[in-house]
């Protein structure tokens, strides 16, 4: 079974250590260590490419042995692959622009996971929010105010025809109960939270509705796999089992996403909120992957559907759209080579496998409910 390691801030010094370097090369018989670092403290439901390919052996399959890294954040795993600490992390795409161009690191993406802009703004029902131009005289309420969330109200507002600094006030509230309450409550009119914590909201049973997004957020991802050009070119034979671990369990998720929640609880029978009624707390854990699905663009109509997808690939297209909303919104002041983001030579490995036993397994995989 994959360990699942924990760095904190204060323990991040610490947390370098007790990572062990990877060996290029090992006994034919011995499964090859690989460290996967994750963007995020604790494992959630939204996570199924990570847990599933955990539970259901797909990277002990490939002859890896996964360490999942959890951590603060994209930065600190930034940090980690610098240090060659891990051999790849799942982060959102704009580091990966910033390392490069401003740090003159060789971080680049290998793989895109989340394929829609996970920001959306959500309003109670009854709100006369029906777009961003109606956000004139009101309140928004954001995670807090040094959140890159913020950018992103910059860049839809001024499209829509406001100034950001004084059109509308902009009021840290936090997510998850404290956003809900504050929204509840009239506090704010408006709140912008990522899809994944709107699902949170709505298993509280806050009713809401949301602003329809801009055209242009379907063109810029939300999740990338990073790693170093080093990596790549040392270890790539690890990095491709490694993807095409992830591209199956997507699979798996895609065609049953109750089968992927129950994977979850069976890897982290400790995270079932026992608290709410069992069958409740089942389709909560199923919503936030229904949730991760949409951001991985597989609910559109235009995404073939399995067994014809194509897990993974990019686009020196997107790269360029997302490196022109960073200069946009004042994140990135000179402009790199986009092809220089991104490698599309795991892709054609990574979805090397036999899809049809995938999704038989998905479909026939035991559920509670």
């Amino acid at each position: 079974m994959t360990d699942t390691f924990t760095i904190g801030r204060r323990g991040l010094g610490a947390g370098l250590l007790g990572l062990a370097a990877l060996p290029r090369i090992g006994n034919a018989a011995d499964p090859v260590k690989f460290n996967l670092a994750m963007s995020s403290q604790t494992m959630t439901p939204a996570y199924p490419y990570l847990y599933v390919a955990d539970q259901l052996g797909y990277w002990k399959e490939e002859g890896l042995d996964v360490n999942i890294v959890l951590t603060q954040g994209s930065g600190q795993v930034i940090q980690l692959l610098a240090a060659g600490q891990v051999q790849a992390g799942v982060i959102n795409p704009e580091p990966v622009i910033v390392a490069r161009v401003k740090q003159k690191q060789t971080i680049r993406s290998i793989a895109s996971i989340g394929t829609i802009f996970s920001w959306a703004v959500g309003t109670l029902p009854d709100s006369p929010i029906q777009n961003f131009a109606d956000l004139k005289g009101k309140k928004l309420g954001v995670v807090s105010l040094a959140s890159g969330g913020v950018l992103y109200v910059k860049a839809r507002a001024e499209e829509a025809g406001l100034n950001p600094e004084k059109d509308f006030a902009t009021i840290a509230v936090g997510f998850g109960a404290t956003a809900a309450q504050a929204l509840q409550s009239r506090q704010v009119d408006a709140i912008l939270l990522w899809r994944g914590a709107f699902v949170g909201i709505e298993n509280m049973g806050v009713k809401l509705r949301y602003v329809p997004p801009a055209p242009w957020e379907a063109n810029l991802y939300s999740f990338i796999v990073a790693s170093t050009d080093q990596v790549i070119a040392q270890q790539g034979d690890a990095v491709a089992k490694m993807l095409r671990g992830l591209a199956k369990a997507s699979e798996f998720t895609m065609v049953n996403p109750k089968a992927a929640a129950q994977a979850y609880r069976q890897r982290y029978p400790d995270a079932i909120n026992t608290r709410i009624d069992a069958r409740v707390a089942f389709e909560n854990d199923t919503r936030q992957i229904l949730g991760q699905l949409h951001d991985m663009g597989m609910d559109l109509a235009d995404v073939p559907k399995p067994p014809a997808r194509i897990w993974g690939g990019q686009s020196e297209r997107n790269w360029s759209f997302l490196q022109d909303y960073l200069k946009r919104t004042g994140q990135l002041d000179e402009a790199g080579d986009p092809s220089s983001y991104f490698t599309d030579q795991f892709t054609k490995a990574a979805n090397e496998f036999d899809r049809g036993p995938i999704d038989a397994a998905a479909r026939n995989y035991k559920t509670e409910f």
